[in-house]
């Protein structure tokens, strides 16, 4: 990354924020629907209240650092959330999955929205490390389709022993929320590998 701001340390901040925003929408979702599991201390740990801009967010002789802590942070707390949650009372990870899709629907793209377009408003989006992580690889192509592959679990090392699959789960639902109402598809036809069809 460059030792300057510019657009790509914006673009990452932007998908910081986004990450901030899914975690602040599950906790606004549990106090809504009174879930007991959702502690006011849990809540206070993990709300997001650092929303400063961008320049103010980070050390101008430290970017590339400050930007990867703001990621771990973010990407703590949001496991912590979840998995606290989910091991208090699991019967409530369905309700997880529905604040996810409604999250992913608020956020969806319009109607009309071409594959390729898609695929480039999740990687302006979602949150897989920094740009040099080369998390996805895209494999395939067509006017109709796009495939790509995870070629590393980024998230697995913020989860209570490496136990991800749940922030998976919520994940497809945040995108079948985002994709669904525009006549999308989103599918994993094999692990580590997903699809965006028309």
């Amino acid at each position: 990354m460059s030792l300057f701001l510019g657009p790509i340390h914006q673009w990452l901040y932007d998908k910081i924020i986004f990450q901030e925003d899914l975690t602040d929408a599950l906790i606004d979702a549990g106090k809504a629907e009174g879930w007991s599991e959702l502690t006011e201390e849990l809540a206070n740990e993990c709300h997001s209240y650092d929303r400063r801009p961008l320049e103010e967010a980070v050390d101008p002789d430290n970017i590339h650092g400050s930007l990867q802590s703001r990621i771990a942070d973010a990407e703590c707390r949001y496991a912590k959330l979840v998995q606290t949650i989910a091991a208090a009372n699991p019967a409530r990870v369905e309700d997880l999955k529905k604040a996810a899709r409604r999250f992913g629907e608020l956020n969806a793209v319009p109607v009309g929205t071409k594959v390729d377009v898609a695929f480039g408003y999740l990687n302006n989006t979602l949150l897989d490390g920094m740009p040099c992580d080369n998390v996805n690889e895209m494999v395939g192509q067509t006017n109709d389709s796009i495939t790509w592959r995870r070629n590393m679990d980024i998230h697995a090392q913020h989860w209570a022993d490496e136990e991800d699959e749940l922030y998976y789960v919520l994940r497809t639902e945040i995108v079948r929320g985002m994709f669904e109402p525009a006549g999308l598809t989103y599918d994993e036809p094999q692990e580590g590998t997903y699809e965006i069809r028309a």
